[in-house]
């Protein structure tokens, strides 16, 4: 099952060329890096119950999530981004958990399919 929407990372980059790989592998590591930037700062949300904090990063991910052809992550991000809007938030809490175990399989998939 993929992950990542690999004829959306492909419009970045000539696979056959190797310049272009290269550089297509250093954005996705900067992605990487950006993704677990962004999923410590959730985790650090959650555990202030902080709301406003929650929203800013969701909408974040949901913007990085599409760009990047993540479109599980970026759907599950919509789905809590909505809940955050509303009175029951905290519904929003088992979302964050799922996306948190969502962005590791698209990591794995990310490190099979590039080698990095």
């Amino acid at each position: 099952m993929e992950y990542v929407n690999w004829d959306r990372i492909k419009t970045f980059a000539n696979m056959d060329d190797e310049s272009d790989l290269e550089w297509l592998k250093d954005t996705i590591q900067d992605l990487r890096k950006n993704m677990e930037e962004k999923i410590f700062q959730v985790r650090e949300a959650m555990n202030q119950d902080n709301r406003e904090s929650l929203g800013t990063i969701c909408h974040q991910i949901k913007g990085v999530s599409s760009n990047f052809g993540l479109d599980r992550m970026h759907d599950l991000s919509i789905k809590a981004e909505k809940f955050l809007k509303t009175e029951e938030w905290r519904e929003s809490i088992p979302l964050f958990h799922e996306l948190d175990s969502l962005w590791r399989t698209t990591n794995e998939e990310f490190h099979r399919v590039l080698k990095i």
